[in-house]
């Protein structure tokens, strides 16, 4: 058997119900690092978030593609800088899981583009 002290789950709509709205939460925060940041009119951020999200996958790799001049720090930390209030304590998952579990409040894995960081979790 495998022996882990530590298991991370990406909170895409994985391990909380879609009422706690966070992706929600998440995509109204890229829309406005496309406006304050990137100098996205307002009237055509979500235009242009559904546009890098539909042709690139994600809204990062969108800007990245097109040529956008982007801070991966600043935007992660911006773009994920919403509240985790409606992540209520699952005691009943954390019982039938033989792992800590954990929520972070923040925590930034960027897949290929550079070495993960972690800070600020929580227990669940």
């Amino acid at each position: 058997m495998l022996h882990f002290d530590l298991v991370l789950f990406d909170l895409d709509d994985t391990l909380y119900p879609r009422s706690a709205k966070l992706m929600e939460a998440i995509s109204e925060r890229i829309s406005r690092y496309l406006i304050e940041k990137m100098g996205v009119p307002i009237a055509r951020s979500n235009e242009v978030r559904r546009h890098f999200r539909g042709t690139y996958g994600t809204a990062l790799r969108g800007l990245m593609e097109e040529g956008y001049p982007v801070d991966l720090d600043d935007y992660f930390e911006f773009v994920h800088d919403i509240p985790l209030d409606a992540l209520d304590p699952q005691p009943q998952l954390r019982d039938r899981l033989p792992i800590r579990l954990v929520v972070a409040d923040l925590l930034v894995v960027r897949n290929s583009f550079s070495p993960p960081r972690f800070c600020k979790f929580r227990d669940v």
